[in-house]
């Protein structure tokens, strides 16, 4: 790839990366819009909350049984778990969710076995299990997007929208099954504590597995039943999931990105939302088009991951940044560059990769010893990856590194000549 100092293009098509302006990221904050948003909701709130003291006190309504019933069962659940001191409390109610979680993934890790799916990763954070060269691996970090997952590899795409749909139910069915072990292993009112655990977790768990069953996509997140009620039944939503399955399995393999099939490149490339399977396919058709020059198709897939991206998930915002800061840098605009860098300081990225928009932005801005320098530190830095993401950035980078020493080595360097391979 060219660092272009003199390039045509000083202005990207997108405006996102013109960088005059914040970043129109979702905001987690309260804004005027929000709460003007939510006046109509309040009010509804208000008058339901007002018929309800009219019926009470006027015409002597009370609330329905089963609900004075559900509080005070409720109520019960929670006096017998504190009643056995604090940290005990902290316990179950830390303790029940994750089970309950572990169980929904266990579900899904289940499915994609019986399916004959390699299992890649199995994660509820702030545990991740990952499969590599070397075999397993257990990594402990708060940081993981999305806190639960499970990373399943289908071999035969025959039959996918039938086998997507087995895989996506399996996590909603072990809650359900969870549940009814737990109605037939309750102890009773006879043993307090252990028949009021047995209830709270019955209640999270059936819970989690009915909600999951809902079609909706919510953050970039797909709960279970968007992929068996919206996915599975749309050819086109399909299309585009088994195009970035593929993808992603191809660089698994070592294949670079200028040798992806073009077709699953422009599927990848046509999804209108950026969600937790198709970030990677996304990213993949960013690299491509980054490698075939065509920039303002790549600012185009990078404005869209930008505005896909949740304020929640802070790692993939600090990698876009990071990468706005090379891509700017590649355009030869220096300003922008370091804007974008600038903006990675107040986050977390690793410091391979900050030392790598480093080097970049160094370049562009003609310090050609301190580019080498970063470039260095970055490869060293990647010492505490694993061995797959190790070779798979130091592939590309090594080369990013002879063409920086090369033109380093022959001062007076023409800048628009170095080449990087991405």
């Amino acid at each position: 790839m060219t660092l272009c100092q003199n390039s045509s293009m000083n202005r990207s098509a997108t405006p996102i990366l013109d960088l005059r302006r914040p970043v129109p990221l979702p905001q987690d904050g309260i804004t005027l819009g929000g709460l003007l948003k939510a006046v109509p909701a309040a009010l509804g709130l208000i008058a339901i909350f007002a018929f309800l003291m009219v019926l009470i006190f006027t015409h002597e309504s009370y609330l329905p049984a089963w609900l004075v019933a559900f509080g005070g069962s409720v109520s019960r659940v929670m006096d017998t778990v504190f009643n056995h001191g604090a940290l005990v409390a902290v316990v179950v109610l830390l303790g029940v969710p994750f089970l309950a979680t572990v169980i929904h993934e266990v579900g899904h890790a289940t499915s994609a076995i019986a399916l004959g799916w390699p299992v890649r990763e199995f994660r509820v954070v702030p545990f991740s299990i990952k499969k590599g060269k070397d075999g397993w691996k257990l990594n402990f970090s708060w940081r993981l997007q999305p806190t639960a997952l499970v990373v399943a590899e289908p071999l035969p795409f025959a039959g996918y929208h039938v086998k997507e749909s087995v895989f996506a139910i399996g996590g909603p069915a072990a809650n359900l099954l969870s549940c009814a072990f737990c109605i037939v292993l309750d102890p009773g009112p006879s043993v307090p504590f252990l028949h009021a655990v047995s209830q709270f977790f019955l209640a999270w768990s059936g819970f989690l597995g009915i909600t999951n069953l809902l079609p909706f996509q919510h953050k970039g997140l797909e709960l279970d039943g968007y992929s068996v009620f919206v996915v599975t039944r749309s050819r086109h939503a399909l299309a585009v999931r088994i195009a970035s399955l593929r993808l992603s399995g191809q660089i698994l393999r070592g294949k670079p990105a200028n040798c992806l099939n073009r077709r699953w490149l422009a599927l990848a490339e046509s999804s209108s939302k950026v969600s937790q399977y198709n970030r990677a396919s996304l990213w993949l058709a960013y690299s491509y088009c980054c490698d075939q020059k065509q920039f303002d198709r790549a600012a185009g897939l990078l404005e869209k991951m930008l505005r896909g991206c949740q304020s929640h998930d802070v790692l993939f915002r600090a990698l876009l940044f990071a990468e706005c800061a090379v891509f700017s840098s590649m355009q030869g605009n220096s300003e922008a560059a370091i804007v974008w860098n600038a903006r990675t300081n107040d986050l977390y990225l690793p410091e391979y990769l900050r030392r790598r928009a480093n080097s970049y932005v160094a370049w562009v801005q003609g310090d050609k010893a301190g580019a080498m320098k970063e470039a260095l530190a970055a490869r060293e830095a990647t010492g505490k990856l694993e061995a797959t993401s190790r070779d798979a950035f130091l592939s590309s980078w090594n080369r990013w590194i002879d063409a920086t020493q090369a033109s380093l080595s022959s001062q007076p360097a023409d800048e628009n000549a170095a080449t990087s391979v991405r």
